[in-house]
């Protein structure tokens, strides 16, 4: 097994998984090629959020089927981020959307901080053997 590696959405496009899972504490999804026959070697790509301190970061919500990201290539993916400010810091709304040519899906995670600490969420990615 590799090592997780940061990489953009972009990368996604044209990938196919044969599982996608939400950790029970909505704090990572994991998103899973079949294994080739050749290597039996497999993709996994993951959202997370690395805690620093003083900051909250969790999935709030799925729009959309996640059966529509399973056995169908990614034809699109993005990334908007919107940042605002509260009375204890601030907070930030990213959303990842996917389609596939069975759907759209789009995850929108949280984040909320004193306004000193990151509430990005990372995609990363690692091969499996």
């Amino acid at each position: 097994m590799s090592k997780w590696v940061n990489c953009n959405i972009s990368r996604m496009i044209g990938m196919s998984f044969a599982e996608v899972s939400v950790s029970s504490d909505k704090t990572v999804v994991v998103f899973a090629t079949r294994r080739t026959r050749l290597t039996k070697a497999r993709w996994e790509c993951r959202m997370i959020h690395h805690q620093e301190c003083s900051e909250d970061v969790w999935l709030e919500d799925v729009t959309g089927d996640l059966d529509d990201l399973i056995g169908s290539e990614i034809v699109q993916a993005s990334e908007d981020v919107s940042v605002g400010d509260t009375d204890m810091g601030t907070q930030t709304a990213t959303f990842y959307t996917f389609r596939t040519h069975k759907g759209t899906v789009q995850f929108r995670w949280l984040g909320e901080s004193n306004g000193y600490y990151s509430e990005d969420v990372d995609i990363e990615k690692r091969l499996v053997f």
